[in-house]
């Protein structure tokens, strides 16, 4: 008897988990919901996204389709993995899925609430979004801030051109350097750092470290028994990372209220200070006082453009870079068309951005292989709605896996694995959303806001790097051991910095 009586348990615990699954097929199949792998009891489907989930879920959807339901943990979440199913959640049906899920940290860290990019969709991100489109992120002032790209990315050819052969042989880490120059352009654009400004740079690494904090996959968002126990420490750390900032930023802004009259209004700080006690709604019906920028929404929205303008430009770069060096034939082409444009006798200008058209195609094929955001932030569906077949739930999760939309050899060829910009030589497609075989910010009211001058810097760096250096590989090395693992997160970065020999090629 004491050898059956563990069977016994044993047939009994697969029979309820059998009709567990019996009776979750009858529901999706009552409720026309998508199809879907079955999940397992309390974990759902999260033992089958692997370290890397854009390429696990990937890997569903060729079974289960291009919308697909999966659950993680207790969540259910829709994942989109075509153009044609992206279209419909991102434009037909946007204004219904264009909120956001509510995030476990977000409980202990009041200021990253009120973010462009985690808020809701309620009035106040509404008019948030409205005011940085209309004032913080105009055409006219990606120009207007030239001057601060040009400057850091001046410093940094300076940095790398003064490094002396012997100094190079196991090569510098440029990722590190790209990551550096990113802080210090953009924290230049948002609190006007200069070099002795350390607190600024300070606010960077702060901001950094949380975002990376919310890259990490937390258990507690989607088995809500343990958030009970922060076993990750994810709670803790954040709160203690927030306390640090939260000093940090009052202090910043106290600094540019003490120097008002004197301002010029050219960092978003100081455009922000001038807008302070201004209502922001422009619809009736609403209180007014909910919307008036204060220190609460301005620390915010330095928070959306630090965390946005850094960790996503310098994964851009990373990325391009390494691509392009890994193929000589594109990195000649490059060289060859900025030579044409610029000559060999001073470095690259804002203003010859618009000629360099295979620089644009290099960058567009590195967004489609490594996009910023493999999986675009989850939204959330604000109601109940029936779409090309399917019954979507109010509350349901969506996450759009542009990576996989950027491998289909249905889309892009049977070469939609290897790095080829003159793919985009016959493809009028931009990143504005407006396509959606090439998503890499996004689409519709949730698309990145700050686009423009992201690719800005990103266009500017890239082309400076290949046309003030040649470069080689540490010592015993060739192009073909570049790493080129990835990193999972909030971005896709690198799973190992890449290591780079510059030498100065112009004739300055």
């Amino acid at each position: 008897m004491e050898r059956v009586f563990p069977v016994y348990i044993l047939i009994t615990i697969l029979v309820i988990i059998g009709l567990n699954h019996l009776l979750f097929l009858l529901h999706r199949q009552r409720r026309g919901l998508p199809l879907g792998p079955l999940p397992l009891p309390v974990i759902g489907n999260l033992h089958q996204l692997t370290c890397y989930p854009h390429r696990g879920l990937c890997d569903l959807s060729r079974t289960y389709g291009p919308i697909m339901l999966v659950h993680l943990g207790n969540v259910p979440m829709i994942v989109v993995s075509t153009p044609r199913a992206a279209e419909l959640f991102l434009k037909t049906h946007d204004a219904i899925f264009s909120s956001r899920p509510r995030f476990d940290l977000l409980n202990f860290i009041p200021q990253w609430k009120h973010t462009m990019l985690l808020s809701p969709n309620n009035s106040y991100w509404r008019h948030m979004r409205r005011l940085c489109i209309q004032k913080l992120l105009t055409d006219t002032k990606v120009r207007e801030f030239g001057k601060s790209r040009k400057e850091a990315i001046v410093k940094m050819v300076r940095t790398l051109r003064a490094i002396k052969k012997d100094q190079g042989l196991n090569g510098i880490n440029m990722s590190r350097v790209l990551a550096d120059v990113m802080g210090e352009s953009v924290c230049r654009m948002v609190m006007r750092c200069d070099d002795g400004d350390m607190v600024g740079f300070e606010v960077v690494e702060a901001i950094q470290e949380m975002a990376k904090l919310f890259g990490t996959f937390n258990i507690g968002d989607y088995i809500p028994f343990f958030r009970l126990f922060d076993l990750q420490g994810l709670r803790r750390r954040a709160k203690e990372v927030n306390k640090v900032l939260e000093k940090m930023l009052e202090a910043i802004i106290t600094n540019h209220e003490k120097n008002a009259p004197s301002r010029c209004d050219d960092t978003f700080v100081d455009m922000l200070m001038a807008l302070m006690d201004i209502p922001v709604t422009g619809l009736a019906n609403e209180k007014t006082s909910d919307y008036i920028i204060d220190h609460g929404r301005i620390k915010a929205i330095i928070i959306d453009m630090i965390a946005g303008g850094i960790e996503t430009t310098s994964t851009i770069i990373d990325w391009t870079l390494s691509e392009i060096l890994r193929n000589p034939k594109v990195l000649k082409r490059l060289q060859d068309e900025i030579g044409c444009v610029v000559g060999k006798n001073r470095m690259v200008e804002e203003s010859d951005m618009q000629k360099l058209e295979y620089l644009e195609m290099a960058m567009k094929e590195t967004l489609r292989l490594h996009p910023p955001a493999p999986l675009l932030v989850p939204h959330e569906s604000v109601e109940d709605v029936i779409m090309d077949g399917y019954f979507v739930p109010k509350g349901a999760r969506i996450v759009i896996n542009v990576w996989a939309i950027g491998q289909d050899p249905g889309i892009w060829g049977t070469n939609a694995e290897e790095f080829c910009p003159e793919r985009f030589e016959a493809l009028e497609v931009d990143f504005k959303g407006r396509n959606f075989e090439f998503l890499p910010f996004g689409s519709g009211r949730r698309s990145c806001p700050g686009m423009n001058m992201g690719v800005a810097l990103v266009k500017l760096t890239i082309a400076q790097l290949v046309h003030c250096f040649d470069w080689e590989m540490p010592e015993g090395m060739s192009w073909n051991d570049i790493d080129m693992s990835e990193e999972f997160g909030l971005s896709m970065p690198r799973a190992n910095d890449l290591y780079l020999i510059p030498r100065y090629r112009l004739l300055d």
